[in-house]
């Protein structure tokens, strides 16, 4: 008898632990959560158009993208500004356009990226309506669906876990955008070039003449 009630009262504790631990959030749920916290904080950063907030919220690898940026804006020659995608072509000769070279050639990438958070070029349009759902996390990276008004869309996040914090990847975001420039191109009937200038003069305001393809030193 008295073994049995040990097995009943046993069972009882075994049954009260299961349930505890049922509410007891996963590993896995916890990073989607700080993934998810990540995100909202990179928004909150381009919302209020704060740029040393929005540096720390991406990623190494998106900040190194801008220094390259940085540096073939100063420095990139004609040609080798001809070769790169189109995608990066187009954000060396934003920078090249629309910044004063005195305030350039002193900066780096991070504070690249910092100024144009600041000045609404890296903007609030892009996150201003969007969202997150349908979180994978893997590993030191994850990537989540888009929403648009809490609609889903084609387009994913990617972040990657640096030290103890997410961070968001720009960087195959950035890339994506190659292939929907070079259909915008080809719909318009344009040449590359020819369609980045029409791009560049109208979000600078600014006629866009072959002066541009001239390093600043």
């Amino acid at each position: 008898m008295k073994g049995k009630v040990l097995i009943g009262l046993g069972g009882v504790l075994a049954l009260l632990i299961a349930g505890y631990f049922a509410f007891w959030p996963t590993a896995s749920k916890l990073e989607s959560q700080a993934v998810a916290k990540a995100f909202e904080e990179y928004r909150s950063a381009l919302l209020n158009q704060d740029g040393k907030a929005a540096v720390a919220c991406v990623s190494s690898t998106t900040l190194k993208m801008y220094q390259e940026y940085r540096d073939l804006a100063v420095s990139g020659d004609e040609q080798t500004i001809k070769n790169l995608s189109m995608i990066n072509r187009m954000q060396v000769l934003l920078i090249r356009h629309r910044m004063d070279p005195k305030l350039l050639v002193p900066m780096d990438g991070q504070a690249v990226f910092a100024h144009g958070v600041d000045q609404n070029w890296i903007g609030k349009n892009s996150v201003v309506r969007a969202g997150l759902q349908d979180i994978a996390v893997s590993g030191p990276r994850a990537t989540a669906r888009v929403t648009a008004e809490g609609k889903p869309t084609r387009e994913l996040f990617h972040f990657v876990k640096e030290g103890d914090r997410w961070t968001l990847d720009l960087v195959p975001t950035i890339k994506a955008t190659d292939q929907v420039l070079q259909l915008a191109a080809r719909n318009k009937g344009m040449k590359e070039n020819v369609f980045l200038f029409s791009v560049i003069s109208s979000l600078s305001g600014r006629r866009v003449t072959d002066a541009i393809w001239l390093p600043l030193e």
